[in-house]
């Protein structure tokens, strides 16, 4: 092998190796963050397998936004983030049940096939702005509500979890 070629072997594994990546269809989660993390998304079998995201992260993601009304806020709102069916894409989820759990210990469960692709939103913005924890922040799983009658349910709305921190995805 060349001096050259060999170098180059070298050089593509420790980009390799340095990004420390999740490759998903859509998208390239990293591993490894600066920023204060917003998320963590882990599973529950294998152990050790965790995904932390900050706000870069997020915002690396295809984003989608919509407007819509919702029982915890005055008119319509604008939301901004990452559909959770594009975050699971981006994990090789297929199956399972979410656990969201928020910062105050309130946790919902989600099974794997009642999620929507054009449904639930990991929002991290409403209204231009990013939320923080006194605006049910930094990420809140909302719905589109006033597109479909079916986000317009006690289910929907109970699932509607604010201060979320961390995803367990049991399989």
């Amino acid at each position: 092998m060349t001096l050259w070629l060999r170098a180059a072997v070298y050089a593509v594994l420790f980009v390799f190796l340095s990004l420390q990546v999740v490759r998903g269809e859509t998208c390239i989660l990293p591993t490894e963050t600066t920023d204060p993390i917003l998320i963590s998304i882990s599973y529950d079998e294998p152990q050790g397998m965790v995904f932390e995201l900050d706000i870069n992260a997020l915002q690396s993601l295809p984003l989608e936004s919509f407007d819509t009304s919702t029982i915890w806020t005055d008119g319509i709102q604008t939301f901004q983030g990452v559909r959770l069916k594009v975050m699971l894409d981006c994990l090789n989820v297929e199956s399972g049940v979410l656990t969201l759990i928020a910062q105050n210990d309130y946790s919902v469960e989600i099974p794997y096939d009642e999620i929507d692709e054009k449904g639930q939103l990991l929002a991290f913005a409403r209204n231009g702005d990013l939320m923080t924890l006194r605006d049910k922040g930094p990420i809140w799983l909302v719905y589109p509500y006033d597109q479909n009658p079916i986000y317009q349910t006690e289910k929907a709305y109970s699932r509607s979890i604010w201060q979320l921190d961390s995803i367990i995805i049991s399989r």
